[in-house]
């Protein structure tokens, strides 16, 4: 099984970055949350539009806490 770390930042990029959830463009300037995950001896870092970290996060307490997931997922919108 796989751990993840809670999250360690929310950071503001200094770079463009793809969120590892939707896929889109984290674009130079915008803030994104990140954590480093451990499965099966790999180990990686997630970068995520807050609002894809925090459909992941419903979709794993949706799933009993832990939830493998593709790139390529639906991005949520914004609600204000």
């Amino acid at each position: 099984m796989g751990e993840m770390t809670a999250v360690q930042s929310i950071r503001s990029a200094r770079l463009a970055h793809r969120c590892d959830w939707c896929w889109q463009r984290i674009p130079v300037g915008t803030e994104y949350k990140r954590y480093r995950y451990f499965h099966y001896g790999d180990a990686g870092t997630c970068k995520l539009h807050p609002e894809c970290y925090g459909a992941m996060c419903e979709a794993a307490e949706d799933e009993g806490g832990w939830l493998e997931w593709v790139p390529g997922q639906e991005r949520p919108e914004i609600t204000a």
